[in-house]
């Protein structure tokens, strides 16, 4: 397999994690009274996560119909009312993105949903990877490959670029917008992510 190329180190051990589990527990109000009480570390795992980030330039041409809704007041036989319709306008043109880091989880048994609950990370922090930083940490090796987790990261890009358009006609609505993406200067680094994972009944 390929070896990773960063990590982002534990900033805090077992100890520390189990108080800030503790306080979670806590904070859940309705969360049984022996689940707080019997929090126990030994549940507590501190697990590096296997992901792929990418990088990657893009250049985008569009053409869609787009609306905005708007009120407008009308006259009937019973009176004066506002009524809400929507401002239909086609658009077309160009966009460039820079995309950073983003990021697809590697493994399936740490999904893409979790993983998002947790961005985003300090990339600041991340570091050159060395074994030493798994010393008394569990870590998972990657089981989706590059190139399908590639395909998840330029459907997450597409989806950004859409919103990106959308909003920079300030509308609500959306008949079509059709999106025809070329991505160059493309890089990927396979990092692992530093995660606590508590297992309970």
């Amino acid at each position: 397999g390929v070896k990773p190329n960063a990590v982002f180190p534990f900033s805090f051990g077992g100890d520390e994690a189990k108080l800030v589990a503790k306080k979670w527990a806590k904070s859940r109000f309705f969360a049984p009274r022996k689940f707080k009480k019997n929090l126990d570390a030994r549940d507590l795992k501190g697990i590096y996560q296997p992901c792929w980030t990418f990088d990657s330039s893009t250049s985008s041409t569009y053409k869609g119909r787009l609306g905005e809704r708007r009120t407008r007041t009308i006259r009937t036989k019973n009176g004066v009312k506002t009524q809400t319709y929507i401002h239909w306008f086609h658009v077309s043109g160009t966009i460039s993105n820079n995309f950073d880091d983003v990021t697809i989880s590697a493994s399936s048994k740490f999904e893409q949903d979790k993983l998002q609950r947790l961005m985003p990370f300090e990339y600041s922090k991340l570091t050159n990877y060395s074994k030493e930083y798994l010393a008394g940490f569990y870590a998972n090796h990657y089981d989706k490959d590059v190139k399908s987790s590639w395909s998840e990261a330029k459907e997450y890009m597409d989806d950004q670029i859409k919103k990106t358009i959308v909003a920079s006609y300030h509308a609500d609505v959306v008949d079509y917008l059709n999106v025809s993406t070329i991505h160059s200067n493309v890089t990927y680094k396979y990092v692992l992510m530093p995660v606590y994972v508590l297992n309970y009944r």
